[in-house]
């Protein structure tokens, strides 16, 4: 039966955009386009909510510090509808309270922020994908970089690093990009990926070999386009299916 934060039990709960965990497991997070951030500590039987009050109270993603749960990172915001973002939010209590980082938005900007990413091996390292480029950090928001990807100012949907470098990033929006300096600068990956007739890309990586990475494209239609696998950390890439 369904689990989780309802729209019958709390108006505005509606779709969940991401499922997060704390480090230790014990603690377990979702985010709703219209219904804010929910937290459950036991197994998702119940949930509570510190985040009707915020000024946008949609969130498109959620990063957890690994060395210290009680500090996360908030996207706010939602890509599917509109719901703008306010920028990145931080709390040091786990959630009960939440302050705004130098990456800040106003409404009219029309800003969205579509994942937002940490690296493993150092909090303070974060990098965002929005719809017009990325912004990253190195010191945990309290100064942010931006980067229009070479130029292209592009509408990402969707981002991931590679498991073994984090400063390997994935980023995708209707064409695929790489960074190997975490955001700085970017190439266009066209070595066996469709270019053209592309609505929107998801990606994958492996963490059992991180040289692996998936792409799946929706065509402009919203059908279905391809499969495609890369195994040289996404210079490259091989058709795997496209029915």
């Amino acid at each position: 039966s369904p689990s989780g934060p309802s729209p019958y039990s709390r108006t505005g709960a509606g779709r969940l955009t991401f499922v997060r965990f704390s480090p230790d497991l014990a603690t377990m997070y979702v985010g709703a386009a219209d219904g804010g951030l929910w937290k459950s500590t036991n197994d998702g039987v119940s949930w509570t909510t510190n985040t009707d009050f915020l000024a946008v109270i949609g969130c498109a993603d959620l990063a957890i510090s690994p060395s210290n749960p009680n500090i996360m990172y908030l996207a706010t915001g939602d890509v599917e509808s509109d719901r703008k973002s306010i920028g990145i939010l931080k709390s040091t209590d786990g959630g009960n309270s939440w302050n705004p980082t130098s990456l800040t938005f106003t409404i009219p900007e029309e800003k969205k922020i579509t994942k937002l990413l940490m690296d493993p091996t150092n909090p303070l390292k974060m990098i965002a994908a929005t719809n017009e480029g990325v912004y990253f950090t190195t010191d945990g928001w309290v100064t942010n970089t931006f980067s229009d990807v070479n130029g292209n100012s592009p509408n990402l949907y969707d981002m991931e690093l590679n498991p073994n470098n984090p400063n390997i990033v994935y980023a995708a929006g209707t064409k695929l990009y790489k960074s190997t300096d975490f955001g700085a600068t970017w190439v266009q990956i066209t070595n066996g990926i469709p270019t053209t007739d592309i609505v929107r890309i998801a990606l994958g990586v492996s963490p059992n070999n991180a040289d692996y990475v998936y792409a799946l494209i929706a065509k402009a239609n919203s059908s279905f386009k391809g499969v495609y696998r890369s195994s040289d950390s996404g210079s490259s890439f091989s058709t795997m299916s496209t029915s």
